[in-house]
């Protein structure tokens, strides 16, 4: 709020009020009842319908029409067609995560497996290597004794 002070009189300058559609049963954006009592008249609606030429609805009769007009319509089935490719995309995304969920924990096993494999695969090579050393200094000890 900005405040402008004239021959001691302070003038409260507020911004009109933002229009939002709401949500009916099935989830789709609809335009909800708007009363425009007193402040609402005072201080206006806008709709974001319009980004550029936004205008600021001061009667109920103005907006009334412009919930009609094409252009208002038009922009209520955007942000419908807008959810459902949002939700859409949300549930392909959950599906996707909860197969890359499943297959990280098929690879986190398999790769448990073959940790497992490798320990026993160095365990029996270093037992192997033992058992050749003392293969190759008995051999050793019996060319010593011809």
């Amino acid at each position: 709020m900005e405040e402008n002070i004239n021959n001691n009189l302070v003038n409260i300058v507020t911004n009109p009020t933002l229009y939002s559609p709401i949500q009916d049963d099935n989830g789709l954006f609809i335009d909800k009842k708007v009363d425009f009592d007193a402040n609402l008249m005072n201080h206006g609606l806008v709709c974001p319908c319009r980004e550029i030429a936004r205008i600021i609805f001061r009667r109920n009769a103005n907006w009334k029409s412009h919930i009609k007009s094409k252009h208002h319509v038009a922009w209520i089935n955007k942000l419908n067609e807008e959810k459902m490719n949002i939700l859409t995309e949300v549930d392909t995304l959950r599906r996707e995560n909860k197969e890359l969920k499943i297959l990280n924990t098929q690879l986190q096993n398999e790769i448990g497996l073959r940790n497992g494999t490798v320990d026993l695969l160095t365990e029996q090579n270093l037992t192997m290597k033992k058992t050749i050393k003392t293969l190759t200094e008995s051999i050793g000890n019996i060319n010593l004794l011809d």
